[in-house]
């Protein structure tokens, strides 16, 4: 029941799409746009724009999925044109292997950009594997039925509020919730000392605070700025969670124009460390939509990760301008090239993950882009389907 009960909450804010496109309000109105050469339906709420989607995707972790949701936009100052436009998507699929999972991401700009909250939440409930702690277990153990098999039920929020405390500098808070349930574990994990010591289920609440030197001109879809941001997350059993470990967090962005906007060369270095008696269900991973696409996320987990990443993005130009005397095409590719290592002291930051792999852009709503990803790995590879850009 408990796996429904993520779904159904996951699955209100299509719902509520679907009532708002029935309404009779004559500020609402049902749009099918062309898009170049393809055809996507959209809804305008006075203040919102709604774009739902069915579509499906591939990635190491689920196989084949296919997802449905809804990519929402709004503004929070109607009369104010240069605060840019808040965004919420939403997703919810049905894979091959049997895995359920649900994703929402949001970002509120709040009166005059003085105040930003940022939303993620993910559910998984979904068969996956463990390879055990470290480099050496992600490159070496096999993955099969005996040796690395389990079921996960896993679900996460985290709530970021930013408030800016002088022109490019924001100072907020970090609230962190984690449930994670293994079940069906291989007996190899039964032996597994951290599992033997940390038990298959976990749930671990966390606080912190984040403070940033922010100068991007737009959070979803940067073309320039940068981001320099550090927090610090401590999560305890005072805080109802079964652990007690603390997470530092350095996360540096870049982004140049190339020649015109929408032409972007940007870069990413992060870095992630851990202190504490950390569970393995938290431990920091590489391999998401996010970081070293190619790799099945949690097949390399540590202490602490660091990563590095260079991407080229390039939206196309129309021949001929669209009716609105625009030359913009909706449709655009990015390259990119990375690096990452995992570890829990410094001497394992040795053995460097190589990654690459090329996307293709969709723009639904202005800078809010459909994410299709194709990336590589060492012997991995994996295709990625969500909104906005990895970073």
């Amino acid at each position: 029941m408990q796996k429904w009960r993520f779904v159904f909450i996951a699955s209100i804010f299509i719902i509520n799409a679907t009532i708002f496109a029935q309404t009779n309000d004559s500020n609402n109105r049902l749009i099918l746009s062309n898009i170049d050469s393809l055809r996507i339906a959209k809804l305008s709420l006075g203040a919102f724009k709604i774009t739902p989607f069915i579509i499906p995707s591939y990635s190491p972790e689920v196989e084949g999925m296919l997802s449905a949701g809804s990519l929402i936009s709004y503004s929070t100052q109607k009369n104010n044109h240069s605060l840019e436009r808040s965004s919420l998507s939403v997703a919810v699929g049905y894979s091959t292997n049997k895995s359920i999972a649900a994703n929402v991401r949001s970002i509120i700009y709040g009166k005059k950009d003085n105040l930003r909250l940022q939303t993620v939440y993910w559910y998984k409930n979904m068969p996956d594997h463990y390879w055990g702690i470290g480099y050496g277990n992600g490159m070496h153990v096999k993955q099969s039925d005996s040796t690395t098999y389990y079921h996960k039920n896993w679900s996460n929020i985290i709530q970021k509020a930013s408030f800016r405390l002088f022109k490019n500098i924001f100072i907020g808070g970090i609230i962190d919730y984690c449930f994670f349930e293994a079940t069906d574990i291989n007996e190899k994990m039964k032996y597994d000392p951290k599992i033997i010591n940390q038990g298959s289920t976990s749930k671990n609440f966390g606080i912190g605070t984040v403070i940033q030197y922010d100068t991007r001109d737009y959070i979803q879809n940067t073309y320039s700025g940068m981001l320099f941001e550090f927090s610090y997350t401590h999560f305890d059993k005072l805080f109802w969670g079964d652990s007690k470990f603390d997470y530092l967090k350095f996360d540096y962005r870049r982004f140049f124009t190339i020649k015109r906007e929408r032409q972007t060369l940007a870069f990413e270095g992060q870095v992630n460390i851990g202190m504490g008696n950390i569970p393995w269900t938290e431990l920091s991973q590489l391999g998401s939509a996010n970081d070293l696409r190619g790799y099945y996320w949690g097949r390399f987990r540590d202490k602490s990760t660091a990563f590095g990443i260079a991407e080229y993005r390039h939206m196309f130009r129309r021949f001929k301008a669209s009716k609105t005397g625009s030359y913009d095409s909706k449709f655009g590719y990015v390259i990119w090239l990375g690096y990452g290592a995992i570890g829990s002291k410094k001497e394992d930051f040795k053995n460097w993950l190589p990654n690459y792999g090329l996307g293709v852009r969709v723009e639904l709503q202005p800078r809010l882009n459909l994410r299709l990803d194709y990336g590589f790995g060492k012997d991995s590879k994996g295709v990625y389907f969500t909104f906005t850009e990895s970073f």
